[in-house]
């Protein structure tokens, strides 16, 4: 857990797809309104049954002339409002646009027609017949063009719907794959943290994760108080440079480096690891030695923002090499010893034995040394 001043805040550095949140939009094939299959219907169906009562009103005369007309200048409104709101929900179908609002213009020729053929008949103003000839010929060539450039229209919307159908189940089907497929990672992610969480336990290892701009830990492993002696929650970066670690032994590669200098080189983003073993003091005031191995998190400028490490207790290590150390240094001090005495004359054996006892004293660590001669009585 290497010490660090305040840098950038840590910052989100996984960004997952989110599949959870807001449904997928509908596409349409183009038409914007929802709504529209459903007004044409309704439309279709209105309009045909003013025609049927208009033709009925002709045909048998049962409520006069006044009334067809009616109907004719109802059935001219309905389509003039059917084609200006097709071309107003209709985007980026140009056919589609075009067929159902010259359909529904042609419609209002022939009703035009109609109407202006009642008119006159109202009006008992007397026409000639070429031109009666070509109003009915107007109204009724309008008409069926306009419902034959109509029903194309609506082909065409049928068309379009059945994409937009086919788009939806394509996506709808993607998604369930993409959902399908995020919660097996999610479960292969799960199954590794177990196992992670299982060797870091079997490990006695203590893992964290610092944020530098807070300060503070925003992840210590329990493991910590079996460590330190220490709960989780009473340990900050403070507690832990200031008053659990006494000594600190930087890696061989950058050994006989100053810390700070370390340090200082770790927040500009020039090293990206650290390692280090410290002498800590315990709660109870226990000596301990435990490995310290971070890796910095970086910021979206490359500046580190943070830490996630490990902490591992290597005291029985640390026993033994010092236990091994010493060992090896005493059998060096017995063979330097003995050969001291191979070849001694008498004038030099008081100095050989003062050198032997200050080498002695020197690998025990003391600093006085007394020699007593005991003669027996009489």
């Amino acid at each position: 857990m290497s010490k660090s001043g305040s840098d950038p805040s840590l910052r989100k550095i996984l960004n997952l797809k989110d599949l959870s949140g807001g449904k997928p939009p509908i596409p349409t094939g183009g038409i914007d309104h929802p709504s529209l299959p459903v007004f044409l219907l309704c439309f279709f169906i209105t309009a045909i049954s003013l025609e049927f009562f208009a033709e009925l009103a002709e045909s048998v005369d049962l409520i006069g002339r006044p009334f067809e007309t009616l109907l004719n200048l109802l059935s001219l409104l309905i389509w003039g409002a059917a084609g200006i709101y097709v071309g107003l929900a209709i985007k980026e179908k140009p056919a589609l646009r075009f067929a159902l609002v010259a359909g529904s213009c042609l419609f209002v020729f022939s009703q035009v027609g109609s109407v202006l053929e009642d008119l006159i008949r109202f009006s008992g103003v007397a026409i000639p017949p070429a031109t009666a000839l070509a109003i009915n010929i107007f109204e009724k060539g309008s008409r069926a063009l306009g419902w034959g450039i109509f029903f194309i229209g609506l082909y065409l919307m049928v068309i379009e719907l059945n994409h937009a159908r086919n788009l939806l189940s394509f996506e709808t089907e993607e998604l369930r794959k993409e959902i399908l497929r995020r919660r097996q990672t999610e479960a292969e992610l799960r199954n590794k943290e177990d196992i992670y969480r299982q060797a870091i336990a079997q490990a006695e290892a203590v893992p964290y994760q610092r944020d530098y701009l807070t300060n503070s830990y925003t992840f210590l492993g329990e493991g910590i108080e079996k460590l330190t002696g220490y709960p989780s929650k009473e340990i900050t970066p403070q507690t832990w440079e200031m008053e659990i670690v006494q000594e600190t032994i930087l890696d061989p590669e950058h050994e006989g480096r100053p810390i700070q200098e370390v340090l200082e080189d770790i927040r500009s983003g020039k090293i990206n690891r650290w390692r280090d073993d410290c002498r800590i003091r315990t709660k109870q005031g226990e000596t301990r030695w435990c490995t310290d191995s971070s890796i910095q998190i970086l910021g979206e400028d490359g500046k580190p923002v943070g830490s996630v490490g490990i902490l591992q207790d290597i005291t029985e290590k640390k026993l033994a090499e010092e236990e091994l150390k010493q060992r090896i240094e005493f059998e060096r001090l017995v063979i330097t010893i003995s050969a001291e005495f191979l070849q001694v004359t008498s004038e030099q054996i008081d100095e050989r034995i003062f050198n032997a006892l200050r080498s002695v004293g020197e690998f025990a660590k003391v600093d006085r040394c007394f020699l007593y001669r005991f003669e027996e009585e009489g």
